[in-house]
């Protein structure tokens, strides 16, 4: 694998960390900026720091979580918030100041927001993985990937979706890193040590889909209701919605999967059977991001939905089921390459999608949004 689509790895002490010497490029004065990262933590460290420039009571800006406490540090006043479920998982985050307003989010989700017109000036050098003065306790332990640091502007004011791409390369990079490739202004001065190259990377899950030969609810030509197989649609068929009629079809398209039932991961094919889902008319196989649409959810799969996707949503008044968080479905043991499908229904809202009808199932369309922008599916 290209170290550019690879992890750093830090040992969690302080003999692991990676450093750019001090320049004017780390001074952010008091304009916008943004820092940005993927990161694996596995360390159990009293402080481990993911970056600081500096170190503490005197560092200019830095990171630590320091038990359930994301701290980020302006000098030594620390604005300190809960979070959970950030080890052993890959977490995203990233701190973004527009215009005398720093927001912290995680996941894409903001999780913190402050009043912010200091002066970022500094004499030292950014370490990460540690601080400027190394110890043990302050070491982060596990894997980092896509540290982006750029000046001059600030990426994001409102939720957003995580890229699981590294950020393209612009003027206001100063860093870019990513496995042993160093990027950005400042690439070229960093000095790494100890730190290793990991093949693992932050990967999104699939598109929600349908798998091939799935049948869905429409008017067809003759005026009639008719189930027809998903990859015949085309833009402009009318589908049937659960609340709002028939809606033409605005986008349909269409990508590929590998599914390997012994994977520990929800990226694969479940299936719906007739005797666990009664208002089926056959067994309905969709991915495990698919989401069908229930009355109610359990504590637990409220806990996993916003894990998984930072909150809780509702399409026509129903909630959004993940169909591996499901117990009545079951994996798909048929093991290869499947095309599979989905589709976005005509709606003024961009971000609005509809429940529909499967195989017999009220399941999710998606919206014009993720089609067009997200889902990375060939269009029809």
């Amino acid at each position: 694998m290209s170290p550019i689509n690879a992890s750093m790895s830090f040992a969690g002490n302080a003999t692991s960390y990676l450093t750019v010497p001090y320049d004017s490029g780390l001074n952010f004065g008091t304009g916008d900026f943004t820092i940005q990262w993927y990161q694996y933590q596995t360390d159990n460290n009293r402080f481990p720091r993911v970056f600081q420039i500096g170190t503490y009571p005197s560092a200019t800006v830095g990171v630590s979580i320091e038990g359930g406490t994301f701290y980020y540090w302006i000098g030594n006043s620390p604005r300190g918030v809960g979070i959970t479920n950030f080890k052993n998982i890959w977490t995203h985050f990233a701190i973004s100041r527009v215009s005398g307003t720093t927001r912290i989010f995680m996941n894409g989700m903001k999780i913190s927001q402050l009043s912010d017109t200091n002066n970022y000036t500094t004499s030292y050098e950014l370490t990460i993985a540690n601080e400027l003065t190394k110890t043990n306790v302050a070491g982060f332990g596990g894997l980092i990937y896509g540290f982006d640091l750029e000046t001059t502007v600030g990426l994001y004011t409102n939720n957003f979706t995580v890229p699981y791409t590294l950020p393209s390369l612009t003027g206001t990079t100063v860093l870019l890193l990513s496995g042993n490739r160093y990027q950005g202004s400042l690439g070229s001065t960093v000095v790494p040590t100890n730190v290793a190259t990991d093949a693992r990377v932050p990967v999104g899950p699939s598109p929600p889909c349908f798998l091939e030969g799935t049948k869905i609810l429409c008017l067809n030509t003759s005026g009639v209701e008719e189930y027809i197989p998903i990859e015949k649609i085309r833009n402009g068929v009318l589908v049937k919605t659960s609340k709002h009629g028939y809606v033409a079809v605005n986008m349909i398209g269409t990508t590929s999967i590998i599914n390997n039932s012994n994977t520990k991961t929800e990226n694969k094919l479940y299936k719906c059977t007739k005797k666990n889902y009664p208002e089926l008319k056959e067994d309905l196989v969709i991915t495990g991001f698919h989401s069908v649409l229930v009355d109610s959810l359990t504590s637990e799969q409220r806990d996993k939905t916003t894990r998984q996707l930072g909150d809780i949503y509702l399409t026509d008044d129903k909630y959004r089921l993940m169909v591996y968080l499901d117990p009545k479905a079951e994996q798909y043991k048929k093991e290869g390459n499947f095309n599979i499908w989905h589709l976005a229904l005509d709606n003024a809202d961009y971000y609005m999608n509809y429940g529909i009808y499967a195989n017999g199932l009220l399941v999710e369309t998606t919206s014009k949004r993720y089609m067009k922008e997200l889902s990375g599916m060939k269009l029809m």
